[in-house]
């Protein structure tokens, strides 16, 4: 008789949902194409989420003045579907803008996804790191499995 708690079911009806993290930079881009890519082998849908919020300036001060994250993280956005179109037009993708951290923002996304991708590098100031602090604090906290995509 066997155990059923070592039975494992797998629901093949389940919506998957590829979440892939974008903000524009090539790491982004490159991301972007591996998660496409896997969404379409796995007939899943593809999730590509941008979070933008007001860098924080000496002591503490937030400052918009001449600055519009929020329609330069839709421009990102419309760009990033334009991209997944070209690899493939037969998936279904959304796509989300949110204010608040990067990190907090794809793991709330991601919270019921079964893939979550972002780049290893992305927009940041300290281009001569391996790994992005994003992406490095998603390897900590990601609530799905996570895929880091080497910028090449």
């Amino acid at each position: 008789m066997a155990d059923s708690s070592t039975d494992i079911s797998v629901d093949f009806n389940k919506n998957s949902v590829v979440v892939v993290g974008v903000d524009g930079s090539k790491a982004a881009d490159q991301a972007l194409y591996w998660a496409m890519k896997e969404a379409k082998l796995r007939n899943a849908s593809l999730k590509i989420v941008h979070a933008w919020e007001y860098p924080s300036l000496v002591y503490g001060v937030y400052s918009d003045e001449g600055l519009d994250l929020e329609s330069g993280g839709k421009e990102i956005l419309k760009r990033s579907t334009e991209l997944a179109r070209s690899i493939d037009a037969n998936t279904l993708i959304t796509t989300v803008l949110k204010e608040g951290n990067a990190v907090s923002v794809l793991a709330d996304e991601a919270a019921d996804a079964d893939l979550l991708v972002v780049g290893s590098r992305g927009h940041g100031g300290f281009t001569s790191l391996v790994l992005g602090s994003v992406s490095s604090q998603l390897s900590h906290h990601s609530p799905a499995p996570l895929v880091i995509v080497n910028n090449r």
